[in-house]
């Protein structure tokens, strides 16, 4: 049941051939084979863009048919990674119209870049 997940026959028989001779024939194991080089409708990407707008942008949702799967899977990660960096880059102008001088925007951080960052509180001068 988990090659449900793909409606594409030709990964379904690759898949099954090559899992044919091994031990491993697990749910799991076929599902993320056929899902590689996707994302997860759980990542925190897509959680910030939303998964409207990745299919109002043309985005394709695998979904499993018989299990729950979180959402499904996104078939283009360039898509994504293309409506994370708008979005950003809206909400950025958004705060350089409240006065900001300098901002910059990365969609994710390098490990412990933000280690030892405090969140300041104050009002704003006027």
């Amino acid at each position: 049941m988990a090659f449900t997940v793909s409606g594409d026959h030709e990964r379904q028989q690759q898949v099954f051939e090559r899992l044919k001779p091994s031990y491993d024939k697990q749910p799991y194991a076929i599902r993320r084979m056929l899902t590689e080089g996707s994302v997860r409708a759980s990542d925190k990407r897509v959680q910030f863009i939303g998964i409207d707008a990745y299919v109002e942008a043309g985005g394709i949702v695998m979904r499993d048919l018989f299990q729950g799967d979180d959402g499904g899977w996104l078939q283009d990660v360039v898509l994504v990674d293309r409506l994370v960096a708008d979005e950003l880059e809206r909400r950025a102008e958004a705060v350089r119209a409240e006065g900001w001088k300098w901002i910059e925007i990365a969609p994710d951080f390098a490990y412990g870049h933000a280690f030892g960052l405090r969140q300041l509180r104050g009002e704003p001068s006027p």
